[in-house]
């Protein structure tokens, strides 16, 4: 085998190389990606699921569950209740303005 026929033969090994290196990376990319993606659809879900649990115990105190027996049932502080029931207070009151708002315009 004469040189160049020598190197010629390497180096289709070295790009036949890069080419699988290449494309484990690009693999490895794609599974990243995935992961991510899936990894955000939970992030949103235990966001919505935590919006809703904040909303059902506002609710149980509106409708007259003391703080306490709140506090008690979900194993947190009264303080940690009246934070919950405060902000949705709030949310729900900055609703009502910006719908107010909406509304006049």
């Amino acid at each position: 085998m004469t040189y160049l026929a020598d190197m010629a033969k390497r180096m289709d090994a070295a790009e036949r190389d890069r080419a699988v290196a290449l494309a484990r990376c690009a693999d490895a990319t794609l599974k990243v990606r995935t992961s991510l993606k899936r990894l955000e659809r939970c992030y949103d879900q235990a966001e919505a699921a935590r919006r809703a649990h904040d909303r059902a115990i506002a609710e149980a105190y509106r409708v007259g569950v003391p703080a306490a027996e709140l506090a008690r049932i979900l194993g947190v502080s009264r303080q940690r209740v009246h934070r919950i029931t405060s902000a949705i207070a709030a949310a729900d009151r900055l609703a009502a303005i910006r719908a107010a708002a909406s509304g006049e315009g």
